[in-house]
């Protein structure tokens, strides 16, 4: 049941996510005669396209966006969250009380791990004070001499 309302909402919510243009009622346009009235037509409706798409974002997409946001939030509170919230304070509650039993034995072993790195690091860089530069200038032979 919780599956079917929920597909129908995300449904609802993909449908009513593309905004309707507004209904305005626009005298009947004529065709430009010259080269002129062509270009001073076109930057009319370049200059209306902005004020257009801010009027329909505010007063259509903003507020239909609210609404299925509080509409979803309101089905998630009631519904589905108040069992996430139960799992969820069981697993952390068994899980915390594992991870207080064995801190003890993680901490030693993450010292010993530590030590055990420290001693590989040791082994495998055999002259910890050259750098980068001095190993590169290494693999030529002109630098050997110096």
């Amino acid at each position: 049941m919780r599956i079917t309302l929920l597909s129908i909402l995300i449904l609802v919510m993909t449908i009513g996510a593309v905004p309707v243009a507004a209904q305005q009622e626009t005298a009947p346009i004529q065709a430009p005669e010259t080269v002129e009235e062509a270009q001073e037509f076109g930057l009319q409706i370049l200059q209306g396209i902005p004020g257009a798409v801010q009027e329909v974002w505010k007063t259509q997409v903003i507020p239909l966006w609210t609404n299925m946001w509080s509409i979803a939030k309101n089905i998630w509170d009631t519904t589905v969250f108040s069992w996430v919230k139960g799992l969820w304070d069981q697993v952390l509650s068994f899980f915390g009380q594992e991870i207080e039993k064995r801190k003890p034995f993680i901490e030693e072993e993450f010292e010993r791990e530590k030590e055990e790195l420290k001693q590989e690091l040791e082994q495998k860089i055999p002259e910890p004070g050259k750098t980068l530069w001095n190993r590169i200038k290494g693999f030529f032979p002109a630098n050997e001499t110096e």
